[in-house]
């Protein structure tokens, strides 16, 4: 019975090691510089994702969203990302620069054993939603500029969309929510495609009936802060024009810094401008909104200029490598708009993994660290080659304010020119069936 059990626990170890897996998005959006990860565990032979552009039109997202099953374009890759294998759960990421056009893209995963398929949408394009009494209001601005933005064409309905009739407005768009149909709308613009679902869903008409807009929600000292805000009635959704609004500006120390009267506008808004200066107190600011009995809270950052946030890239020629093969590790390191990262450390990590499934120990082989030069380090491994070695080499990368962002890789060592490789046609025989295998 024993020796039972321990087959049983052999074959369930065995088939969980021998099948790869991917965990991925059906459908995904992107906002602008937004990288796309998914996740990859045990793909020995690594990842390749092809990335199809559909087209820029609300239809191009349609036709795709509207099918039960996802599959792969009738046309040529735009792109092809390979990403290395992948031995253990690890997440992978697209960089933001594959997905320099709004639009729609199809996202084809290819591994040994299976193909995945993702719908992404990118866009530009951001909004606020208010639903007042028997109405939603929905305000578009770009994300980037933080423009204005006027939607050309609005659609209800999640499973079969059908255009509302409304005319094309740059201004807040009003909605009767008895049009909606499953609480979904589709909005087209010349910046990208809105989706909107979940927050149809969350609407609340008890939510402040206050829609408050900057240009931007961080800001250095000595900027322009451009703000605006539109008010309803919370009762019945009326806009509130000709209205008089007391708006405060309190900084992190509780000290009034701005205080004015504006009156609202034919379309229910105010806008103001408020100067900051280079030393004003850095952190988050209150704007405090009084129109009649209501009183609302809203924020903005005012903070030193940091640079943003990069990405690192670490690559091999190969994923096995024999006898006395010299193994050169590469490591970009590039902020997301392109530039190189400057004065910055690659902090190496060598280790490898032990043959045996039940042995979760591990050895280091290698700890380093090297400058990075233009956003570039070339690294020659160092490992001991008298026997077979299961390696992940860990690449960390620390710029000079701080921050870290790492990227691991994995290869195999044989002390040899030559490897057997043997598979079984099936994992899980009943009693008295003819195993079938095949060395290589």
């Amino acid at each position: 019975m024993k020796n039972a059990v321990r087959l049983f626990l052999l074959l369930i170890a065995i088939s969980s090691v021998a099948f790869g897996y991917i965990s991925a998005d059906r459908n995904a959006i992107l906002y602008p510089y937004q990288s796309y990860s998914f996740w990859a565990y045990n793909e020995p032979d690594g990842v390749t994702v092809n990335l199809y552009y559909i087209g820029p039109t609300l239809q191009d997202f349609l036709t795709e969203f509207k099918r039960n099953t996802l599959k792969k374009p009738p046309k040529q890759a735009d792109h092809a990302v390979y990403f290395e294998e992948a031995k253990a759960w690890k997440r992978l990421e697209i960089p933001s620069g594959y997905f320099e056009r709004v639009g729609t893209y199809v996202l084809e995963y290819v591994s040994k054993d299976r193909k995945d398929y993702t719908l992404l949408l990118k866009t530009n394009v951001n909004g606020a939603l208010v639903s007042i009494g028997e109405s939603v209001y929905i305000k578009l601005w770009d994300n980037i500029e933080g423009k204005d933005v006027r939607f050309t064409q609005i659609l209800t309905g999640y499973t079969s969309p059908k255009p509302l009739s409304i005319a094309p407005s740059a201004g807040l768009v009003e909605i009767e929510l008895s049009k909606i149909v499953e609480e979904t709308l589709f909005v087209e613009t010349p910046n990208g495609i809105l989706f909107l679902s979940d927050a149809l869903r969350q609407a609340d008409e008890r939510l402040d009936p206050l829609i408050f807009l900057t240009d931007r929600p961080l800001y250095r000292p000595g900027d322009l802060v451009q703000a605006r805000a539109i008010f309803l009635n919370s009762k019945t959704g009326e806009l509130l024009t000709n209205r008089p609004i007391e708006v405060a500006i309190v900084d992190p120390l509780g000290r009034e810094k701005m205080k004015g009267v504006f009156h609202s506008d034919e379309w229910g808004g105010i806008s103001f401008i408020y100067e900051t200066f280079p030393d004003d107190t850095r952190g988050h600011y209150t704007v405090k909104i009084r129109y009649g009995d209501d009183v609302s809270y809203r924020y903005f950052e005012l903070a030193d200029y940091a640079k943003p946030s990069f990405t690192v890239n670490a690559s091999l020629q190969k994923p096995v490598y024999a006898l006395d093969e010299p193994i050169e590790l590469r490591v970009e390191a590039n902020y997301y708009y392109g530039q190189s990262v400057s004065d910055a450390r690659l902090h190496l990590h060598v280790i490898e993994f032990s043959g045996d499934y039940y042995d979760y120990s591990d050895k280091v082989l290698d700890s380093r660290v090297f400058p990075l030069k233009d956003g570039l380090a070339s690294v020659a491994l160092q490992i001991p080659r008298d026997q077979k070695r299961n390696v992940q080499v860990t690449c960390t990368v620390v710029d000079q304010t701080g921050r870290e962002i790492e990227d691991t890789v994995f290869f195999r060592y044989i002390p040899g020119d030559a490897e057997i490789d043997f598979k079984l046609s099936k994992y899980w025989l009943p009693f008295g069936e003819t195993a079938h295998g095949a060395v290589r």
